[in-house]
């Protein structure tokens, strides 16, 4: 199994619709970078969030998961979905309306273990680990 990308500060827009892989095109929003301008190649899994509030405020519609980066040229891609880890529909692929969505590179929670080692006697020593899982 390939590890899992994660890029800082990458949130493009996308307005496919339905259940299938997400074409993203377009500039990077301001302050943010697409995904060629951070390096990602063809075939690079991710960590994502689709965000249906970007282009609704009133939108609820969310999907965090692992997908795969195909046709990656300047600002366009495409992003299979190929394992969804939360969403607004019970965990399930998001059947995305029509409309505006960004689209991240994140590190969700549900991926990442936490260790915590606490020491007290007059001093306190305290040791947290973070690491991402495959």
């Amino acid at each position: 199994m390939a590890d899992k990308k994660i890029f800082s500060r990458v949130k493009m827009l996308t307005t496919t619709t339905g259940t299938g892989a997400v074409s993203i095109s377009g500039v990077a929003l301001a302050s943010y970078f697409s995904f060629s301008e951070v390096g990602a190649a063809n075939n690079d899994q991710i960590y994502y969030v689709i965000d249906a509030s970007y282009g609704d405020s009133t939108s609820a519609n969310f999907e965090i998961g692992i997908g795969t980066l195909t046709s990656i040229s300047g600002a366009t891609a495409t992003l299979s979905r190929d394992t969804v880890i939360s969403s607004s529909n019970s965990n399930n692929l998001v059947d995305f309306p029509a409309g505006t969505k960004s689209v991240s590179s994140v590190l969700p929670g549900e991926a990442t273990v936490t260790t915590n080692l606490a020491i007290d006697n007059a001093e306190t020593i305290a040791i947290e680990q973070t690491m991402a899982l495959n």
